[in-house]
């Protein structure tokens, strides 16, 4: 397997097809000489005034202070959003708290109105028998 870096520090893996051995191998970055570098240099800022750079300083810093309004307004509105769903979870456990203390009184009531019954019951079929006794 043959192994090898790119001048970003990113490995690539070549598999030897013969699978012999494992070589690590580096591409070194080409070499500039210090004196083109310092030219390179010299010529970015030769044609740039101080007043330009702070231009563009000044630019930026408007840019980053733009964006942190903005990231500040989208905090507020994310703080105003989760107060809502909050105020929305606490609406829902009231409703449910109330829908399962109407579901115990409907139980309570159901058994009240099935004992009634029988108890109606009762009493008419006792009338009816009385009222057959006597005609008879």
């Amino acid at each position: 397997m043959d192994v090898s870096l790119k001048r970003v520090g990113v490995p690539i893996l070549r598999v030897d097809h013969l699978w012999r051995s494992a070589k690590l191998k580096r591409e070194k970055p080409p070499r500039r000489k210090r004196h083109l570098q310092k030219e390179l240099v010299g010529k970015r800022n030769k044609g740039l005034g101080m007043d330009d750079r702070l231009d563009r300083i000044e630019t930026k810093v408007d840019k980053l202070s733009e964006a942190m309004v903005e990231m500040v307004r989208m905090e507020e509105r994310m703080v105003t959003a989760f107060k809502r769903m909050d105020n929305i979870v606490e609406y829902q456990k009231k409703s449910d708290d109330r829908l399962d203390e109407m579901e115990k009184q409907a139980l309570v009531r159901g058994q009240k109105i099935a004992f009634a019954e029988r108890i109606f019951w009762m009493i008419a079929t006792g009338i009816v028998g009385l009222c057959f006794v006597f005609l008879r």
